[in-house]
């Protein structure tokens, strides 16, 4: 399952990009024209009501709704869902039909095999956390578990605060890419996304260091939480451009 999109339209890049924490269609139309190959849309867990203006990154169903059908078919939507049981999971697919889901949450292997049935067409992302304090083995045995059920089509690796920060993405926190780059070669067949800290001054650079298959960029190109800056979204996918 091919879980991002494939953007030509600012040309040949040398990773492919998922844009997270899109909130309204300006910041969509933005990424969409800068290349990105697959944007990342949060929602709270429960539907309410329409949010009176964008705020953060969790989005109302109703809006989450009209992003996500805005996306062009050469892009991937993504749904990060902070869930872990397998009916809330499937709730929220058959709700918005994204392409792609990141789990944030863990989730028990046989809720994975079930969420496959139900969910044929989609391509599943696991999140794996490195911690400021993490090993390599301890990342590895972790990618391992997650891989056990055999449904994960990819996994994101993403930098956390600690072991008992709640705050599960968006840290700005870049983690140790040496660690990261060995996880690429130890799981050769698995796409590893690169996520946590990432900005235009160092991509280029973690790239070339790791060999993801994509990575994942928020906070590295917003002037404020949840509002995406013209120019550091254009400077990011400038600084991966293989021309």
């Amino acid at each position: 399952m091919t879980v991002f999109g494939e953007n030509s339209l600012s040309g040949p890049k040398i990773a492919k990009v998922k844009v997270c924490g899109i909130n309204s269609l300006e910041d969509l139309e933005l990424c969409v024209s800068c290349g990105a190959d697959a944007l990342g849309f949060l929602v709270h867990a429960e539907e309410r009501e329409e949010a009176p203006s964008r705020s953060g990154h969790r989005l109302d169903w109703k809006t989450a709704g009209r992003l996500i059908k805005a996306v062009p078919p050469f892009v991937a939507s993504v749904l990060l869902v902070h869930v872990s049981t397998r009916d809330a999971i499937v709730k929220l697919c058959q709700r918005f039909g994204p392409r792609t889901i990141q789990i944030q949450a863990d989730v028990l292997d046989q809720d994975l095999v079930s969420l496959r049935q139900q969910c044929p067409n989609i391509g599943f992302v696991k999140t794996v956390h490195v911690y400021p304090e993490s090993s390599l083995n301890e990342v590895i045995s972790e990618t391992t578990k997650q891989l056990a059920s055999g449904i994960i089509d990819a996994v994101n690796l993403d930098s956390k605060k600690s072991r008992a920060s709640a705050q599960t993405g968006g840290t700005g926190l870049a983690h140790d890419w040496n660690i990261s780059a060995s996880v690429v070669r130890h799981f050769r067949s698995t796409p590893i996304i690169l996520a946590g800290g990432l900005t235009s001054e160092n991509v280029r650079r973690a790239v070339e260091t790791v060999r993801p298959y994509a990575v994942d960029v928020m906070s590295g190109v917003e002037v404020e939480r949840g509002r995406k800056s013209v120019d550091r979204v254009r400077s990011f996918f400038a600084a991966l451009s293989q021309t």
